[in-house]
Formats: structure tokens, sequence, C-alpha cells
């Protein structure tokens, strides 16, 4: 199959091949990626200008907590961050088996609060409502908590949930394909690293208790949680006071 046919039956679909025909010295993309970057860099700055500060502005007026949550998958094989070998030879290391992992969903405040809650299998709107559940168990007052926009965030079934439950909480959603306007890719980023750093794990509850050993720490560390808001990215929702 030539990659002019490609690109004339699946143009969304070629910007995820690999190579590409050159052209003019750069690969070849089709409109349909140039027209998301332009959509994706509109809903990025009104998300900035306009939607997250009247979110903060109800949420000093109710005064309701703001929470970003997100989910993630720690696998045991997870690389470390650097490794070492002799000169010429590549780095190498035995992992196990790379089906052993665990995940977790936590959600964070720019004043240091944490709460998590890892599980195992994928996350579906079922279990999201029972981490939804679970969050306003182990909190006071209204909560409004930010997300991305995952299919399982957006059901139906969530949407009746959060509606008769609108005195304790309100749901969010980020620009879609905006990771790095959530404060809690960083502490996801943290995570990954930490779980590793004293050996790779080798079961699936080991993983799970590495997550939860560091997320404890956490609990006692506000000003760990806070500097995930100092990267760049999210300085817009840092706490000033």
């Amino acid at each position: 199959m030539s990659w002019p046919f490609l690109y004339t039956r699946c143009p969304r679909t070629l910007r995820r091949c690999p190579g590409g025909p050159p052209l003019a010295g750069r690969p070849w993309l089709p409109v349909g990626v140039h027209r998301d970057r332009t959509r994706r860099h509109l809903e990025v700055r009104q998300w900035l200008e306009e939607t997250y500060p009247a979110i903060e502005e109800r949420a000093a007026q109710l005064e309701a907590t703001i929470y970003w949550g997100d989910e993630v998958g720690v696998a045991a094989d997870q690389q470390p961050a650097r490794g070492y070998a002799p000169r010429g030879e590549a780095a190498t290391m035995v992992v196990p088996d790379p089906h052993i992992r665990a995940s977790q969903f936590s959600a964070i405040s720019n004043t240091g609060k944490v709460h998590f809650m890892t599980y195992l299998g994928t996350l579906d709107a079922a279990l999201f409502l029972t981490l939804l559940e679970r969050l306003l168990r182990n909190t006071t007052g209204k909560v409004f908590l930010i997300v991305d926009q995952l299919r399982a965030h957006k059901t139906a079934e969530v949407a009746s949930w959060v509606a008769s439950h609108g005195d304790r909480l309100e749901l969010f959603y980020l620009p879609r394909y905006a990771p790095e306007l959530n404060a809690d890719e960083y502490l996801n980023n943290d995570l990954k690293g930490q779980v590793s750093a004293s050996g790779l794990p080798h079961s699936k509850a080991e993983v799970r208790s590495r997550i939860q050993d560091f997320m404890r720490k956490l609990l006692h560390l506000p000003e760990h949680v806070m500097s995930y808001f100092e990267h760049p990215s999210v300085q817009y929702a840092a706490n000033m006071n």
C-alpha cells in the first residue's frame, strides 16, 4: 500500500504511522493534525484565561476545595531513570512480567491535601463512582474536582450521580490532550520513579504496596504536594497565599 493511498484513505491515522514520505525535508502531516493543534491551543487558552479563573472564583464564593484528579498505572517493569554498562555496551536489566501492574486514582489540592485509592484492572464508570464516593467520605465541605476527559469520567451514569450530589461535588474537565495542565500528572511522574527506586517489584501486591507506601508519606508532606504546582504549566493553579 502506497503512502499517497494511506494519506487519501485515512488522513487522521497517518500521523501515527512510523516514518512516511518526506515533504520539503519534513514529515508529511495531514491537514487534520494542524486543525487538532489549533483547536487544542484555543481550548487551552480558554481554560487558562476564562474557565479556570471562573472555577476558582466560584470555589471561593462557595468555600469549596479544588482538587486535581488523575489515574495512573504503574508496571513492575517500569524502567529506572538511569542505567549503567561498560563503555560500548547497552545497559540492560532483568525485569519481571510486564503484565504485573497496579493502578491508582489520586486527587490533590494546591494547599497540599491528598487523597488516593489503589486498584487492579481498568478504570470504568462504576469504579470511578466508587472513587468519588470515597473522596466525599474523606473530605468535608464542597469539592470541585478537575479531571481529564477520559471516557469513564463522562458517562451518563457519572453525570447522573454527580448531578444528584451537587451539594457536595462538582466535576470539571480539562481541555483535551492537555495533561500538562493537571498538577496530579506530576505526582504520577514522581510516584513511578519512587516505586522502582529500591529495585523492581516482582508481584502485583508489591507494586500496590509500594504505591501505598509512597502515598501515605505524601499525606504528611503537604509542602511536597504543593511543589507539584510549581511546574510552569500548572503555576496558574498554585496557591499564592
